[in-house]
């Protein structure tokens, strides 16, 4: 009776390796984003690896299902072939396993958020990955051999539960087998509790991370093989139906028809998005140390929005919210969504049905993260790309041209386009790893975070841009919008926290008009398209998400997804909502680090805003399934 419960005994021992090694990968994630962390106390971190067991159990369980499975079965179990077999399938799921892990010591820093599987749908359609790859690790050595490292670790204890011949020397009759059965039932059982994290009613998700604690202990008591499992093939809505249609629709009307003198009439359009720009990196915005002397000159003599947002944390967001109004609320991109093949209407088709000529530059290679598809898509005439440029002595060796070089092509071409034109252009120097050219290697003061000298780079360019458009004939008739993708990494903690890190400048400016001063309305990216529209007189209607910021009669906020979790934020206050969990409540603006849940001192408001997060979620849901994003036609 002895083998039986001795090859329990083992496999149990083999599984407290990868729980080991888990709890191991967690105290490196602690310290290698240790400033992201500040401000939490030994207890609570403490109670972070306890409660992050729980998930450690779920995600070792999905992975080793098969392992645990063989270990216990009553064959010769100590055979050295079979120990061979079973050793090469520890191994064959558990070191991708722990390399996400490893990946996230480095990479957390730039999304704020555990990997999840949208990473393989990134290398899916990005042609840059070819490029990227091979600098990603070199700057990231360090993540290969922390995964080394490990690997020992696993092989020098896996070596040590080795005990020979038991099987063999017992021989097989009825009660054994009876007792792998029993073992084997009793594991299978442990084992669903165990994949489910726990035994409550629904599968544990990322979400109940911040249940137990808050929404920035989460990623540390969460595991990066966890929130891939978690987010893997969930790329599909499912529509909801938390009120009628017509109440939804009511509160997000998204037909819009404006029918008011346009403030500006028959200009040209710029769109510029600036690589991880964020409002921390400004001192107009952040009231610290800045990065961004010319953003800020050129804030002064604009239309600053203080309150502006982000609508997703990946430049491959960004995209779709700014041009045709489309957030990102699921875990996999809209571009690489079950439904980026849906009818939109983005701001170049409009614009073009007025006899606007339409062009989109980032200085990438084409394909990079499908904009060249996606911008087709939204009605954009033109994509100029890495290849269009045509020089490649200023290639950055790694994702495109530099800014500088790229800016001035724009700037020539924009001078020949046919008038009045709309064009985008998305900047690419201030991306990991931050490469500014040569020339420049000792113009650029070191900042405190590597991204810093790269920043100040590409305002740089953005300067002389307009230096070199203002001397054009088309420069004194053209609005520039200029914003960020995303937020870039951060080492002060307001901009840490969950509204802090959608935290992005948004500027209207053009030479001699009366967009000026500083605006205290809350803007976000899906907002860029129809307040454009508005302010050009567009006079058919469209659908879209997002008010224009120009509406005084529209109620304004601010909508995004993360971690499986939607915050909204309106007014004073941020909502962080999930439907199977409680909603938590904070006033962002006197408390800026969300420290102090008002769940309960203020009912009224988290109700009214989780009605609004409703009616979000039905409307966003149920038009993306049902391809009706342009309304009914």
């Amino acid at each position: 009776m002895a083998a039986p419960f001795l090859q329990l005994k083992i496999s149990v021992k083999r599984i407290g390796i990868i729980m080991l090694l888990y709890s191991l990968c967690r105290l490196l994630f602690l310290l290698f984003n240790i400033n992201y962390f500040s401000g939490t106390g030994t207890g609570a971190m403490l109670l972070s690896f306890v409660y992050g067991i729980r998930f450690d159990i779920s995600a070792v369980t999905y992975t080793n299902a098969f392992f645990i499975f063989f270990s216990l079965l009553p064959f010769a179990f100590f055979a050295n072939w079979y120990q061979r077999v079973l050793k090469i399938v520890f191994y064959l799921f558990n070191i991708p396993a722990l390399l996400l892990n490893c990946i996230d010591l480095a990479f957390f820093r730039f999304t704020l958020k555990r990997t999840t599987a949208d990473i393989f749908y990134l290398f899916k359609v990005d042609n840059d990955v070819k490029n990227v790859l091979p600098k990603l690790i070199t700057d990231f050595w360090y993540i290969l051999l922390v995964l080394i490292v490990l690997v020992f670790i696993a092989e020098y204890l896996y070596r040590r539960t080795m005990e020979r011949n038991v099987v063999a020397k017992e021989g097989r009759n009825v009660l054994q087998f009876f007792a792998y059965t029993v073992i084997l039932v009793v594991v299978a059982g442990l084992g669903v509790i165990g994949a489910r994290g726990g035994m409550q009613l629904r599968p544990a998700g990322i979400i109940n991370a911040a249940e137990i604690q808050n929404e920035k202990q989460a990623s540390l008591v969460l595991n990066s093989a966890f929130t891939v499992i978690k987010t893997l093939f969930k790329n599909e809505l499912k529509e909801v139906a938390y009120m009628p249609a017509e109440e939804c629709e009511r509160i997000f009307p998204l037909r819009h028809e404006y029918h008011k003198q346009p403030l500006l009439r028959n200009v040209n359009v710029v769109i510029i998005i600036m690589e991880s720009f964020s409002s921390e990196y400004m001192a107009g915005m952040s009231g610290r140390k800045g990065y961004t002397p010319f953003l800020d000159s050129l804030a002064g003599q604009g239309l600053l929005f203080r309150n502006a947002f982000a609508n997703g944390k990946r430049s491959i967001d960004a995209i779709p919210a700014i041009l045709a109004g489309i957030p990102e609320l699921m875990n996999n991109p809209y571009i690489t969504s079950a439904y980026s093949g849906n009818r939109i209407s983005g701001i170049a088709g409009l614009l073009r049905e007025k006899g606007y000529s339409t062009s989109f530059y980032h200085g990438g290679i084409r394909g990079t993260m499908g904009f060249d598809a996606f911008t087709k898509a939204a009605g954009f005439e033109q994509y100029l790309g890495k290849e269009d440029y045509g020089d490649d002595k200023d290639f950055d060796g790694t994702w495109g041209i530099y800014d500088e070089e790229f800016f001035g092509f724009f700037a020539d071409k924009l001078s020949t386009a046919p008038r009045p034109f709309l064009s985008c252009i998305f900047s690419l120097s201030s991306h990991h790893p931050y490469s500014i050219p040569g020339k420049y290697k000792n113009k650029f003061p070191e900042g405190s975070l590597p991204i810093h000298k790269s920043i100040r780079y590409s305002d740089f360019a953005l300067r002389e841009f307009f230096r070199k458009a203002s001397s054009s004939s088309w420069f004194d008739s053209t609005l520039f919008v200029i914003t960020a993708d995303h937020t870039g990494p951060s080492d002060n903690p307001r901009y840490q926290t969950r509204t802090g890190m959608f935290s992005i400048p948004l500027v209207f400016y053009m030479h001699g008009s009366s967009l000026k001063g500083v605006s205290l309305e809350m803007a976000q990216h899906i907002d860029i398209l129809p307040s454009v529209l508005e302010i050009l007189g567009y006079d058919k209607p469209f659908y879209a998400f997002g008010n224009s910021i120009f509406d005084t009669s529209a109620t304004h906020y601010a909508i995004s997804f993360l971690n499986n979790s939607y915050q909204f934020v309106s007014g004073d206050y941020a909502l962080e909502f999930e439907d199977t969990a409680s909603s938590r409540l904070y006033h962002y603006i006197s408390d800026t680090l969300l420290l102090n849940d008002l769940s309960r001192a203020e009912p009224a408001i988290k109700k009214e805003l989780e009605t609004r997060t409703k009616a979000f979620i039905q409307l966003y849901n149920n038009l993306m399934i049902n391809n009706r994003l342009r309304g009914r036609e």
